[in-house]
């Protein structure tokens, strides 16, 4: 037994079996709290890890000239509640976090050598820069789509259409020119993305396929996309490219306060394209401070590796 004792007073016997620790419902509910807290840590270290190892900083888009390919999912604070952006939004208070350019890793690192149509890139523009080549004061860079290439003949035209009842065809003005009955609208180009028609070196001429239509753009308040808004200089509009230069435009393309890009700033150089945007991670706060503004993290808003959307797949 193990009250009994020896002679020097010491205890005897087998000790008794240790009590078995009675789980209570409150127990289990703590370790699976822990768990998934302990899951989730490790998942947002193997996240940041992920992404600073493979990319390098960033990009705030505040502002809506590349809307829906970005901030169609984020939202602006107005009186006092958020509300989803729309295509009209000049700027805003939440927007995406695009990662781009000078990647330490992998292919990334040579993305200049395999820059392509329809890439999203980060740029500056000629009117950005300096007699000596240096980046004036206040500046910063601009993402938009890369629509031509070094050596092409671009040429631009807005399109207003009135479809007829079935919307397969209707009344369709092109480039500012009177309005002409159309039986079958064309898919290589509408409305929402005007219509680009690239004369390559060889003399061979391709229209481009739009990736957008006017459905992507919805009405706010009765109010349709203004699709044929720009000023009359460039309703048609055409660019010789030069063997270093890149011709840009934004996806928000409806009116001139929307995107401003290379239809009046001019075709950029290859060295004023800083980098490549390959990743959409998830939604960061603007916030005004003594710095100036602020892009702070927003934990709810990170997207895992698996969720992110590739803005390098087009």
């Amino acid at each position: 037994m193990a009250d009994e004792k020896d002679e020097k007073g010491k205890p005897t016997g087998s000790p008794l079996p240790p009590k078995r620790k009675k789980w209570k419902p409150w127990h289990i509910v703590l370790d699976v709290v822990a768990g998934i807290v302990i899951f989730c840590s490790c998942a947002a270290i193997v996240n940041v890890t992920y992404l600073n190892v493979s990319f390098n900083e960033p990009f705030f888009v505040n502002g809506m000239s590349m809307y829906p390919t970005l901030n169609k999912d984020g939202k602006r604070l107005e009186n006092g509640s958020y509300r989803p952006l729309t295509w009209d939004d000049r700027s805003n208070l939440v927007g995406d976090i695009v990662d781009f350019g000078y990647a330490k890793t992998g292919d990334k690192g040579s993305w200049r050598d395999s820059l392509a149509r329809y890439d999203v890139v980060v740029s500056f523009y000629p009117d950005d820069y300096d007699g000596e080549g240096l980046v004036l004061p206040g500046r910063e860079a601009k993402i938009k789509r890369l629509i031509g290439l070094p050596g092409e003949t671009l040429t631009f035209e807005t399109v207003a259409r009135t479809p007829n009842a079935d919307g397969t065809g209707g009344m369709e003005s092109v480039a500012g020119a009177e309005a002409v009955y159309v039986e079958t609208y064309s898919e290589d180009y509408n409305p929402a993305w005007g219509k680009t028609t690239i004369l390559h070196e060889d003399g061979t001429e391709e229209v481009l396929k739009p990736l957008y239509s006017e459905k992507d753009y919805p009405a706010i308040n009765g109010r349709k996309y203004p699709n044929a808004a720009l000023p009359s200089n460039l309703q048609k509009k055409t660019w010789v490219l030069g063997e270093d230069e890149y011709f840009l435009m934004g996806d928000n393309r409806g009116g001139f306060l929307y995107s401003r890009d290379s239809r009046d700033r001019g075709p950029v150089k290859e060295n004023m394209i800083i980098g490549k945007a390959y990743l959409i991670t998830g939604q960061r706060k603007i916030v005004s401070s003594s710095d100036g503004l602020q892009a702070k993290f927003q934990l709810g808003s990170l997207l895992m590796p698996w969720d992110y959307k590739h803005l390098d797949i087009h």
